[in-house]
Order: structure tokens, then C-alpha cells, then sequence
């Protein structure tokens, strides 16, 4: 973990241990996590995880993310795949990577243009 708790990798350090724990539940055969598929499974609950967890006046009630996510989630399959075996382990990475970028802004109270832009910039930087 980062040394400065206000440093920007404090939050991704946090993401990242959220990430492993997931996967590694899924990997002991315990409660298996697939969202949006069980490759990139660690992905949207650690981000959701840590907004709740670390977010001032977080809601404990997230129902609304995955709303967004739903609607992004068809954006995206009719732009490209979800399929780890169709666009390979990135594209997979990508589109989880999107969701939750567009979940987090819209949990954050965001736009619907700062939650599209959120969605683009973390498809566009993870699936190149």
C-alpha cells in the first residue's frame, strides 16, 4: 500500500486489494462473482466496494449502478464483444473496466455525459 493516504494510489492500491480478494473467492470455489464475465470478475465489485466503503455519504444502496451498467453494457456488445473468447482476455478487461467507470460517475452523482466519457476513457485506455 501507498505510504500517503491522500496520494492518488492510495485509492488504486485499495481497488487493487478489493480486485484480488474477488478473484481469489472465485478461485477457492467460494461465491463466484461474473461481472460482466468470471475473467474480468474483480473489476466492478471492487470499485463498487470501494466507493462504499471509502466514498463520504456513500449510498449502501448501489441498485442504481448497475442500472447504468446494464444500459452501457448494451452499448458495448453492440459495438464490440463481451466475450473473452471472441476479442480475447483485453477486450474482456475492457468492457468491465468501462462499466465500472460509468457505475462509479454515476454513483458520484455524474452526468450522463461525464458517465459516457468515463465509460469511453476506460474502454479506450484498456483495449488498444
Amino acid at each position: 500500500m501507498s505510504g500517503d493516504p491522500l496520494g492518488p494510489m492510495h485509492a488504486l492500491d485499495w481497488v487493487n486489494v478489493f480486485a484480488l480478494a474477488v478473484n481469489e473467492e472465485n478461485a477457492a470455489g467460494g461465491q463466484v462473482v461474473t461481472a460482466p464475465t468470471n475473467g474480468a470478475a474483480g473489476i466492478v465489485p471492487a470499485v463498487l466496494h470501494y466507493y462504499r466503503r471509502f466514498e463520504p455519504g456513500a449510498d449502501d444502496d448501489a441498485s442504481f449502478v448497475p442500472a447504468h451498467r446494464r444500459r452501457d453494457r448494451h452499448a458495448l456488445q453492440a459495438k464490440c464483444s463481451i466475450s473473452g473468447a471472441e476479442m480475447g482476455c483485453q477486450g474482456e478487461v475492457g468492457v468491465a473496466c468501462s462499466m465500472a467507470a460509468a457505475g462509479l460517475v454515476s454513483a458520484l452523482n455524474g452526468s450522463n455525459e461525464q458517465i459516457e466519457n468515463a465509460a469511453e476513457i476506460a474502454w479506450s485506455t484498456t483495449s488498444d
